[in-house]
């Protein structure tokens, strides 16, 4: 009886299958692995079990490893297994640094602007930014790369989302603006009318 060939190619292509990321809904950030119209960070993975399962993370590409301890709430070992500014930038604003997201995402757009990515890939990075300038109350700029992403993918339903929220934030500064400008001058007629009394 002959037993079956298993080659060392095919046991590591099988434990890799085995370790691909199923992205899932989370929070306003699209991960690498999302589509431009899915809200996506990563599921977990799981590995096989016992003794294998101590040796298989070295077969993870870092991506997977940095999409793994996101799904697990380490945002610390995601941001230390991060393989490029947009896994980076994806880690910081799980941490709720928004500021430090917006200034990843930014890299990871002049990156992708250089390596010639398509539209997506851009859609998806802009949009974040623009997310992350929106938590960050960067309204301005927040407009600024929604309204480019819209303009490139006028479907986008995130961008649709959180520009019509922007727009509304950028109301309210303004009623806000309003009503305190108009307060400084009444109280200043007051106090003008007051001082005159007293004289």
């Amino acid at each position: 009886m002959t037993r079956p060939h298993c080659s060392a190619h095919a046991v590591l292509v099988a434990f890799m299958l085995m370790m691909t990321v199923t992205p899932v809904l989370t929070d306003d950030v699209h991960g690498p692995e999302s589509g431009p119209e899915s809200d996506v960070v990563v599921a977990p993975v799981e590995g096989p079990s016992g003794r294998l399962s101590n040796w298989t993370s070295w077969l993870k590409t870092p991506a997977a490893r940095t999409a793994e301890n996101l799904a697990a709430g380490n945002t610390q070992a995601a941001l230390q297994t991060a393989p490029d500014a947009e896994w980076a930038g994806i880690s910081q604003f799980q941490a709720g640094d928004t500021a430090a997201a917006a200034e990843a995402f930014t890299q990871s757009l002049e990156d992708a602007r250089l390596a010639g990515a398509g539209d997506a890939v851009l859609d998806r990075i802009q949009y974040n930014r623009g997310t992350s300038y929106l938590r960050e109350g960067l309204i301005e700029e927040a407009l600024a790369d929604l309204d480019q992403v819209l303009e490139r993918n006028p479907q986008h339903a995130g961008a649709t989302r959180n520009r019509e929220i922007a727009q509304r934030l950028q109301e309210l500064a303004q009623e806000q603006q309003q009503n305190g400008e108009q307060n400084g001058e009444q109280n200043g007629e007051q106090n003008g009318e007051q001082n005159g009394e007293q004289n």
